[in-house]
């Protein structure tokens, strides 16, 4: 028997000094109304090039798609890391993506979509945050927050 996992791409957005979040539409089949770190999404065949997929245009694209951030606005993806998650029962390719100064003054909200809202928050509201809403955090976003928050 053979037991396939599916892989999927996440990315920590950082710009100035502050991390993107986004909160889960209510509608969403994993972690509905839960938060998480922009941008996360599955690996779709239009970033398989040649047998060859390629996880940087894969992870630009989901931010683009999520947030509105274009890919010239990158300047920069490092950390590339591949992570099981247990939760999740798939595999995560991860990076974080540093972003020319992007920061709106106030929060995004959607109607439809993956995301309910989006916003950018410094590192330590971004701490406070967490701790408040610890139960409604996505696992992944932890776990990389807890790795990475030294290097923000």
């Amino acid at each position: 028997e053979i037991s396939f996992k599916p892989l999927a791409t996440s990315g920590m957005t950082l710009s100035s000094g502050m991390i993107l979040i986004g909160q889960r539409s209510s509608h969403v089949s994993s972690y509905p109304n839960f938060y998480e770190m922009v941008p996360s999404g599955s690996i779709d065949c239009s970033a398989c090039h040649e047998g060859v997929i390629d996880l940087r245009e894969q992870l630009i694209k989901e931010l683009s798609e999520e947030a509105g951030i274009h890919a010239s606005f990158l300047e920069q993806s490092e950390g590339w890391s591949l992570i099981y998650d247990v939760a999740g029962e798939c595999y995560e390719v991860v990076a974080r993506l540093r972003v020319k100064e992007f920061i709106s003054s106030s929060p995004k909200h959607f109607s439809e979509g993956e995301y309910r809202s989006l916003i950018w928050l410094p590192k330590e509201e971004f701490e406070k945050h967490l701790i408040q809403h610890l139960d409604h955090y996505v696992p992944l976003t932890k776990h990389l927050y807890s790795r990475w928050k030294d290097l923000i």
